[in-house]
């Protein structure tokens, strides 16, 4: 089968809503989901929809079938006062039946192009990051896994679910993650909606502890259907050693918390359009950098810092940026780059 094959259409689940149902066996059958879980629940505000006009499928029209599908959010990367638009990638599957006939590659190449000039970075997870490097993504970001050790302490906690709660305790919940995780990395902006979204995902256990008047002090999110069992994923104490002795939760943090933490990459980057990612690392680098271009296809960047022009990989440089191995000149003051289980797809 080529791939210029009259019997091949690329649409989206808004434009062909009767496919929803079979795009969402492809993706659940591609990642081997359990029939006890949901990948509609666990990735709701991917999937739901509101977003359709994002859930980009490819129909094999002869058979009436999706054959693969990737979905996009749009969503706002940001520390402090700077941010910019990065388009995360996620449910991307091709049925077993087309993989080897150039389908993968085609398709992706066709939504990248397509959103390229909407968003500086482009943002996804994968198990097989050999696949995405091909596509231009690199590993980047750097978080540490930390075994709890002691006994299994939740006497303090009471376990939820963010569906469960008042307006008034998810408010109180939006105030730590502002207070802890948005004023301290580089990470996802959550509006009123964006909770609302989260809401749906219903297979994440959220542990409430309050105080003696009912407000929440301390909170934390793990499980998430398929994935991020029994890991501590987003917590109000994500700064902190406060807490080790949550066995047998693992907890993940963009800091090394204790001997025996286990590094490892956070995601993958590709870059996007390049007037917002020099924009935004401009920012982000307090003016020290200047990227002058780059190219995807030779992987290098050229910029200027501290008035030398400098030419690297664009892997080393995102690593330099994101982690790990931040740039010495720089690490003082830039942010570690941290994206919660609830906002990755």
């Amino acid at each position: 089968m080529k791939i210029s094959s009259q019997f091949l259409q690329i649409s989206t689940l808004e434009a062909r809503p009767e496919f929803a149902g079979m795009a969402n066996q492809l993706i659940e059958a591609s990642f081997e989901y359990s029939s006890q879980h949901s990948f509609a629940t666990d990735f709701y505000p991917l999937v739901n929809k509101e977003n359709w006009r994002n859930c980009h499928i490819v129909i094999d029209t002869e058979k009436n079938k999706v054959i693969a599908f990737i979905g996009t959010l749009i969503k706002e990367l940001s520390y402090q006062d700077i941010s910019t638009p990065v388009c995360f990638m996620g449910g991307i599957s091709v049925d077993k039946n087309y993989r080897g006939k150039g389908i993968f590659k085609f398709f992706i190449e066709n939504i990248l192009n397509r959103y390229e000039k909407f968003c500086s970075l482009f943002i996804l997870w994968s198990g097989e990051p050999s696949l995405y490097i091909k596509a231009g993504f690199h590993l980047a970001g750097e978080q540490f896994e930390t075994m709890c050790s002691g006994d299994h302490d939740l006497t303090n906690f009471s376990k939820n679910k963010l569906i469960n709660l008042s307006s008034r305790e998810v408010e109180q919940i939006n105030h730590l993650h502002q207070e802890v995780i948005c004023k301290n990395f580089l990470t996802i902006k959550r509006s009123h909606d964006d909770w609302n979204k989260i809401k749906n995902i219903t297979s994440a256990d959220v542990y409430l502890c309050k105080d003696e008047q009912g407000n929440i002090v301390e909170y934390f999110f793990t499980n998430k259907g398929e994935d991020l069992k029994q890991i501590i994923y987003e917590s109000s104490f994500l700064i902190s050693e406060k807490y080790k002795n949550l066995a047998p939760f693992k907890i993940w943090s963009p800091h090394k918390t204790q001997e025996g933490s286990t590094s490892q990459f956070n995601c993958m980057i590709r870059l996007g359009s390049f007037v917002l990612f020099e924009k935004f690392i401009h920012s982000l680098s307090k003016n020290m950098i200047n990227i002058i271009d780059y190219d995807t296809n030779k992987n290098l960047i050229n910029f200027y810092f501290k008035g030398d022009t400098i030419n690297i990989g664009i892997n080393d440089f995102l690593c330099g940026t994101f982690g790990p191995g931040q740039f010495e000149e720089l690490n003082h003051f830039l942010p570690k780059l941290f994206i919660s289980g609830l906002d990755s797809i």
